[in-house]
Parts: structure tokens; C-alpha cells; sequence
């Protein structure tokens, strides 16, 4: 004999030990019900919601807990399927929280809603709901300190926000500050204003560099002094009469120029001068006509070296009548000019 749709042959007595069942024809439970009014529970299973025999919510005395169809042990790299939907009405779907949203592995929090956006608050000490994290899928996501976005991502880049308003224009005290810690918490360096008007970059760790790099001839200023390095080891960086695989390091603050480079050999030993490729970035190159230096006037041939307008580097060799002569090396030197 079939079952009606509610069993009450089930109900006994209302104590706090009887449940109501809810089935189908086949008998299948579809909800199970306990005593609402019991102040001691002596169920686990308050209301227990079924879905093709398979219970799918339980109410129970410390909240409400969905189930999923896969055994899959979570302490494992193992897919779930776990979702809670959220739909309109109609029954379209407008959020989700839960996994299968992006895929198995990812507890995702979805707004469905196009041009929606993402809030997740709390309420603080005093009863009022504080932003913790915005989205928008379209702009700006932030994350929130009591209640005020400190940092915004923007197109260009992120804003960190401080506390203070005074104007900048009018060198009104400033404190935002980026801090770097490890992860005891200690402070590592900083970057930003100590209620003060500089801006400080430190390195707090003892006996640390603070190193301002650029990649390749790049330029570093600083206060409108323009400051740079440039190495160059490949194996055809001087080119032309020299040999390669010669480092040649270049060094600049504001119109100082330092050139030096290591002990090359020259490809011919005539008389003539022996230049370079364009060895020397523009950025270090002098600006109006090569610049010369005698390096080792000591020496039985001196080497006269020019840095020309064109990048190039230049040795010719003269003996101590004024004559040219042959050689087939060159010593380590260092040049230093004005641009």
C-alpha cells in the first residue's frame, strides 16, 4: 500500500525526541521535521531536506549545512561540487557561492548579475556595517580599513590611501606609507612619509644596500640629478678593431661621466687609430665633440683614448718624440668627462 505524502503514522507525540517525516508515493523522505519548540535538542537532524532520496540541507542545532553529491575527501587533491544558488523569481540564477561555479578545486563567490558588483562587510563594535572588500568587474576593486579603501586597483597601477587630508601643494604633513615585513611581522623597509613632508625609502634591515636600478642604459633621478649605470659583457659589445667579450662599464651623476673599461687586444698593430662600435649609450655619450685622455703617462707608449659623439671609442698610441707607433693592446683604463 503506497504512502501519502505525509506520513503521519510517524507522529507519536510531541516530545523532544519525535520527528516528522515528509515522503513521496515511493516512500523516499523529502523533509524531516523535529520539535521547533524543544529548548533542550535531543536530534541532530532539526529539518533535513532530500533531493532524489539524498539529503541535501540539514538544520541542526549549530546551523545549516549543504551537501553536495561527491565523497571526495577535501584533505585531498580531489574535486567538489558543493553550491549554494542563488535565483531571481523566475529561477534564473543571479549568485553563487560554493565549487563547480569555476571549477572543483576553487570556492568561488559569483554575482551573476551583469555590471554587478562584489561587497563583503562586517559590522564594527558599534553596530554599523563596515566595507572589508569591494569588486567591481568593470573598475576599481579595493580593500577597506575600518570602513576607508586603502587600496584601490586603478588602470594604471593601485592607490594606498592615508589618513591625513592636508594639501600637498601647500607641503601640509602627509602619512601614507607601503611597509615591507617578514613574516614575524618585523619591519623590513618602507616606502612613504612619517607624519612629515619626505618621502622616505628605507631599508631597515641591519648593514642593507638600498639599490635604485634601471634595465639597460636607463636613467635614474634623483632631485633632478640624472643618475646611471650600464654594463655591456657580450661577445661583440667594442666590435670593430677591438676583440670582444671586453666588459665596459659606464657610470653617470648629472653631467659626470665615468668610462672604464678592462685590458683589450687590438686587431692590427699599425700605426693607425683602432675604434670601437657604438659602445657607449647615448645617454653617456658627450654632446658636442669627442673628449680626450691620456692614460699612463709613464708608460714608454702612451695611449691617447677618445670617447666620441657617436658612441665610438677611439686608441691610437704615441712614443714620447710625438710619433705614432704600433700596439697591439690596450690597458685597463678609466675616463671621466663632462656631457
Amino acid at each position: 500500500m503506497a504512502k501519502t505524502l505525509l506520513d503521519l503514522t510517524e507522529i507519536l507525540s510531541l516530545n523532544d525526541t519525535d520527528l516528522i517525516h515528509i515522503r513521496d508515493s515511493t516512500g523516499d523522505r523529502k523533509i524531516t521535521v523535529g520539535n521547533f519548540k524543544s529548548e533542550i535538542l535531543s536530534t541532530v537532524e532539526i529539518i533535513s531536506l532530500y533531493q532524489g532520496g539524498n539529503q541535501k540541507v540539514i538544520a541542526d542545532a549549530v546551523g545549516v549545512s549543504i551537501l553536495g553529491n561527491t565523497t571526495n575527501d577535501p584533505t585531498t587533491p580531489a574535486t567538489q561540487d558543493t553550491l549554494i544558488s542563488l535565483e531571481n523569481r523566475s529561477g534564473v540564477p543571479v549568485g553563487g557561492l560554493g565549487f563547480g561555479i569555476t571549477d572543483g578545486f576553487t570556492l568561488s563567490l559569483i554575482n551573476y548579475v551583469h555590471g554587478g558588483t562584489v561587497l563583503i562587510g562586517a559590522e564594527d563594535d558599534s553596530g554599523d556595517v563596515q566595507t572589508l572588500f569591494f569588486g567591481d568587474p568593470e573598475g576599481s576593486s579595493g580593500v577597506f580599513y575600518a570602513g576607508v579603501n586603502k587600496l584601490s586597483t586603478l588602470d594604471d597601477g593601485i592607490r594606498v590611501l592615508g589618513s591625513s587630508s592636508a594639501n600637498p601643494g601647500t607641503s601640509g604633513i602627509q602619512d601614507t606609507k607601503i611597509t615591507l615585513t617578514n613574516v614575524s611581522g618585523a619591519i623590513c623597509g618602507a616606502l612613504g612619509y612619517n607624519d612629515d613632508t619626505t618621502l622616505d625609502i628605507g631599508n631597515d634591515v641591519l648593514d642593507g644596500d638600498l639599490n635604485l636600478s634601471t634595465n639597460g642604459s636607463g636613467i635614474v633621478t634623483i632631485n633632478g640629478v640624472e643618475a646611471a649605470t650600464y654594463t655591456q659583457t657580450s661577445g661583440i659589445e667594442l666590435g670593430g678593431d677591438f676583440d670582444a667579450g671586453v666588459t665596459v662599464d659606464c657610470a653617470r651623476v648629472g653631467n659626470v661621466v665615468t668610462i672604464s673599461i678592462s685590458s683589450v687586444t687590438l686587431s692590427h698593430a699599425d700605426q693607425s687609430v683602432v675604434t670601437s662600435g657604438a659602445v657607449i649609450p647615448t645617454a653617456y655619450r658627450p654632446t658636442s665633440r669627442g673628449r680626450r685622455c691620456v692614460a699612463n703617462p709613464e708608460a714608454t707608449h702612451v695611449p691617447e683614448i677618445v670617447i666620441n659623439t657617436t658612441g665610438t671609442l677611439s686608441i691610437r698610441y704615441w712614443d714620447w718624440t710625438g710619433s705614432l707607433v704600433a700596439h697591439d693592446s690596450a690597458p685597463e683604463f678609466t675616463i671621466s668627462y663632462v656631457i
